[in-house]
């Protein structure tokens, strides 16, 4: 089955350490999509080969996973998430990039296109009932790089979703 017909709400994670709780409402036909754990890393074009841009992802991806954990629940209920069965890896892309945006505006970034990949831990749950729900997703990862990478870190992301 393919979900390019299929309505996705994609959830966000956060950039830093901040707990963070959401509202939202929501389709009941629409598919939950949201990354546990990703890192994403954009250079202008060119500057990098795809090669080089997904070997800077891995060196901050994979040793960010080690020892870490993980959790996802919807309603209180725990959602199994793991790295073998959650994983993915993104195609190559081109991203144009506002002014502000949410890698430090245009003092870190100037605005423009940007190539890029991204590995993570995503989830997708199926549609949910019409009513309230609360999903809750995060981690620590007490070991990623320092550096480009960020250093360790910890997410806490509850959404409140009002499914119509």
């Amino acid at each position: 089955t393919t979900f390019a017909k299929r309505e996705v709400f994609f959830l966000v994670g956060t950039t830093g350490e901040e707990t963070v709780t959401r509202k939202c409402t929501v389709s009941h036909k629409a598919w939950i999509f949201f990354p546990v754990f990703n890192f994403v890393d954009i250079e202008p074009p060119g500057a990098f080969t795809e090669e080089e841009i997904r070997q800077i992802v891995s060196r901050c991806f994979d040793p960010a996973l080690v020892g870490s954990t993980m959790f996802v629940t919807v309603d209180g209920e725990p959602v199994p998430v793991s790295i073998q069965n959650n994983q993915t890896k993104t195609p190559f892309f081109t991203v144009n990039l506002p002014e502000d945006h949410i890698f430090g505006g245009p003092d870190v970034a100037p605005a423009g296109p940007y190539e890029g990949a991204a590995d993570g831990v995503w989830v997708l749950l199926r549609p949910l009932k019409k009513g309230t729900h609360t999903i809750t997703f995060g981690g620590d990862f007490p070991n990623g790089p320092t550096g480009q990478c960020g250093g360790p870190f910890s997410q806490n992301n509850t959404y409140i979703l009002t499914v119509k």
